[in-house]
């Protein structure tokens, strides 16, 4: 029988469509789908600490787990609480201990490193800087020693922490049940749709990508993001949106009537400093819809499109966007041709590869190689 620990020092939010929240759950689901077996670890510290006290009776009892798989949070592990106190501050470090003495391997997401880019000096204050900025190095610490795979949506990201250990690429992935090439006239359309669904501003800069579309008068544009964030954009930018570029609102299954609507996907985007390392969910929701992908080059996901012929990956400036959507519209079977061939990437590429792939990576694990 294959059992296996899945942790995270947070609840497990079911109803959120944050990519923070989409991860962790998909990977449950997940391994839940592909082991017998699937121990829980999760909600805040209470809980956590019965559940630990749980997992030591059992593997006492003989109980044996092949690995345990774990997410970090985007704060401080210790200041998971709902008030943020660290009033367990021991408690990942004994469940990692205990695995380590119990011969079970371990290996871990590290979701973000947000902390350390100077933006996040400027939405942080300094006396809460003065508290996260050691947190997140005493997590570091404890992943050095106990950690046997630190797992990254990309390996960039990793050469900016301190891990001395073995790190693999462990990015997004798709839900095989969302899967779904819908059937499009884009050959006989007389406008081309474009969708674009996520953050607008910071380091989701789309200044070009509405400046390309106002100078194409065949394709309409259709951003699905937060009203206010739009709004608060738009004023600080002092961007006139073009007749072309509507705004909606949507998550989960509301985005499926955009999604069937979309000729082509956008994540043209200024990707530079943190961008320019990331994996964005939205890459893999695109995937999952068989519909390709405009994408800024030379960045992590703009290497995925141009690696995996998922789309054009093009450097982030207006006239090759141009350049390239005149192309487009005027050789439409091109992007038919497209998303027909990426069925076979987006079966690569499902949460449940993701979770077999770190069950290989970990029950390979030799002891005294760390």
């Amino acid at each position: 029988m294959k059992r296996c620990i899945y942790h995270v020092p947070y609840p497990i939010e079911t109803d959120s469509y944050s990519g923070s929240a989409i991860r962790p759950r998909k990977m449950l689901e997940a391994f839940r789908q592909n082991f017998d077996e699937v121990f829980v670890i999760s909600g805040y510290g209470a809980e956590r600490e019965i559940k630990f006290k749980e997992l030591k009776k059992q593997v006492k009892e003989g109980k044996k787990y092949a690995f345990m798989y774990s997410e970090n949070s985007t704060m401080p592990n210790l200041l998971t609480e709902k008030n943020h106190m660290p009033r367990y501050p021991f408690l990942e470090k004994n469940i990692y201990k205990f695995c380590k003495k119990k011969h079970i391997p371990i290996g871990l997401f590290y979701r973000d490193i947000d902390w350390r880019f100077s933006h996040y000096k400027k939405a942080v204050s300094f006396y809460k800087r003065c508290i996260t900025l050691p947190l997140y190095q005493y997590d570091l610490m404890l992943y050095n020693k106990y950690i046997d795979i630190l797992y990254l949506p990309s390996l960039q990201m990793g050469e900016l922490i301190d891990y001395r250990g073995k790190k693999k690429q462990l990015p997004p992935g798709i839900d095989e049940k969302d899967m779904v090439l819908y059937e499009k006239n884009t050959i006989e359309k007389e406008r081309l749709q474009l969708f674009y669904v996520g953050g607008v501003g910071g380091r989701y800069d789309l200044t070009k990508l509405a400046e390309g579309i106002a100078k194409c008068d065949f394709v309409d544009l259709t951003i699905c993001c937060h009203e206010k964030q739009w709004k608060d954009w738009c004023e600080e930018t002092k961007l006139k949106v073009p007749p072309n570029i509507r705004i909606v609102q949507g998550q989960g299954e509301e985005l499926e009537q955009y999604y069937k609507e979309a000729d082509l996907a956008v994540l043209f985007i200024n990707a530079k400093g943190y961008a320019n390392m990331a994996m964005p969910i939205k890459l893999f929701e695109y995937l999952g819809h068989h519909i390709p992908v405009i994408s800024t080059n030379h960045c992590e996901f703009g290497d995925f499109v141009e690696k995996n012929k998922i789309g054009w990956s093009i450097k982030y400036d207006v006239r090759l966007l141009e350049e390239l959507l005149r192309f487009l519209n005027q050789n439409r079977n091109v992007i038919k041709d497209t998303s027909l061939k990426m069925d076979a990437t987006a079966k690569e590429n499902t949460w449940s590869k993701r979770a077999l792939a770190v069950g290989r990576d970990l029950q390979n694990i030799k002891w005294g190689s760390r």
